[in-house]
C-alpha cells in the first residue's frame, strides 16, 4: 500500500479504505446450504468464550431456525456477550418466535427498521432492507454467505420441496474475521440507536453518574480484540472482506468478477440467482467465450419476485 501500514495494524478503520484489502493468515471452508452452515455455526457458537456478534436478513421460526436461536440463547446463559441483529421485514413472522426463544437468556437483539405499525412504510429509506449474512465469534471465527436461518427446503414462496435450496456460505478464521464483526456491530448499533438513540442520551444527561453510565453503554459496544493465531498455525490464505454499499464500494464486486472473468481461460461457472449484468460484465462474458472459455451461467429457477 505505497509504504502504509498494513491493515491489521489499523483495527476498526478498515472501511475507511477506498478498496477491499487483502489479508493473509486465514483459513477459509466453503458450505453448501444450511445444512452444512448450521451445524458449524451451532459448533462454534457453543465453543464461544467471550462474544457473539450476528446479523441476518431472515430468522425463520421453522426448527433449523429454532436450533440456531438456542445456541444463542445457551451462549448468553453461560456469559457469552451475544448481540443479534436481524431484519424488521424479513424477519416479521418470526419476531415472536424468536423473542420467545432468547427470553431470560440475556441475549440482545435488536430489529433494523421494524414494520410494528402501518405507518412504519412512510418512513424514509424502508426499502432498504438488512440483506447481510454475518456472524463473528470472539474475533476469531466468522461466517459469510447468502444463506438466511431457514430450513433448505422451506420456500416461503413455493411451499416445502423435496431438493434443497442452493446456496453457499463460506466458514473464516484468522484476521478477516475483524472486519465482519465490525460490521455486525456496525449494523447492531445503528438498529438499536436509531430506535433508542434518544432515550439513551436524555438517561445519560439525568444520570448521577454520567460517566459510569457512558462507560457502561460503551462496554455493550466493544469488540473485544482478535486473539492472535498461534505461531506456526497460520493458513496462508488470502482473503478481503468487502461490504457493498452504494457510494465507494458499489461497483467493487462487479469489478472483481470482471477481472477475473478477463483472465480467464479455460472455464467459467457463474452461479446467481439475480442476474442484471451491465455492459462492462457482458462484455467480458461474451470475449471469453470468443476466446474458447467455457462459460456456464447458473440462473434461478423457481422465481420468488416477478420482477426478477
Amino acid at each position: 500500500m505505497n509504504g502504509e501500514a498494513p491493515l491489521t495494524s489499523h483495527p476498526g478503520a478498515w472501511y475507511t479504505l477506498p478498496q477491499a484489502q487483502l489479508m493473509g493468515g486465514n483459513e477459509a471452508q466453503l458450505l453448501t446450504g444450511g445444512d452444512e452452515l448450521f451445524p458449524r455455526l451451532i459448533h462454534a457458537v457453543d465453543g464461544a468464550l467471550h462474544e457473539v456478534w450476528f446479523a441476518t436478513y431472515i430468522f425463520h421460526h421453522d426448527a433449523a431456525a429454532q436450533q440456531v436461536a438456542q445456541a444463542l440463547a445457551r451462549a448468553a446463559r453461560r456469559g457469552v456477550r451475544v448481540r443479534l441483529v436481524v431484519d424488521g421485514f424479513g424477519t416479521h413472522r418470526g419476531l415472536p418466535h424468536l423473542e420467545r426463544w432468547l427470553q431470560g437468556s440475556g441475549a440482545s437483539m435488536v430489529v433494523f427498521r421494524p414494520l410494528e405499525r402501518w405507518w412504519n412504510w412512510l418512513q424514509p429509506n424502508q426499502l432498504r432492507r438488512l440483506h447481510t449474512k454475518l456472524c463473528g465469534v470472539d474475533g476469531t471465527q466468522g461466517f459469510v454467505g447468502g444463506i438466511n436461518v431457514i430450513d433448505d427446503r422451506n420456500d416461503l414462496n413455493h411451499g416445502p420441496t423435496e431438493e434443497p435450496r442452493l446456496d453457499f456460505a463460506v466458514e473464516l478464521r484468522g484476521p478477516v474475521v475483524a472486519p465482519i464483526e465490525q460490521t455486525v456491530r456496525a449494523m447492531w448499533t445503528r438498529a438499536a440507536f436509531g430506535h433508542d438513540w434518544r432515550a439513551e442520551v436524555v438517561s445519560l444527561a439525568r444520570s448521577a453518574e454520567p460517566m459510569a453510565q457512558a462507560r457502561r453503554l460503551m462496554q455493550r459496544l466493544r469488540i473485544l480484540p482478535a486473539a492472535p493465531p498461534p505461531d506456526g498455525e497460520a493458513q496462508p490464505v488470502r482473503a478481503a472482506f468487502l461490504v457493498r454499499d452504494n457510494l465507494r464500494q458499489r461497483r467493487a464486486i462487479e469489478r472483481a468478477y470482471i477481472e477475473a472473468i478477463r483472465f480467464a481461460r479455460e472455464r467459467i461457472d457463474l452461479v446467481c440467482p439475480y442476474f442484471y449484468p451491465g455492459r462492462s460484465f457482458r462484455r467480458a462474458l461474451i470475449r471469453a467465450a470468443r476466446r474458447g472459455v467455457r462459460v456456464r451461467l447458473l440462473l434461478q429457477g423457481k422465481v420468488d419476485y416477478r420482477f426478477a
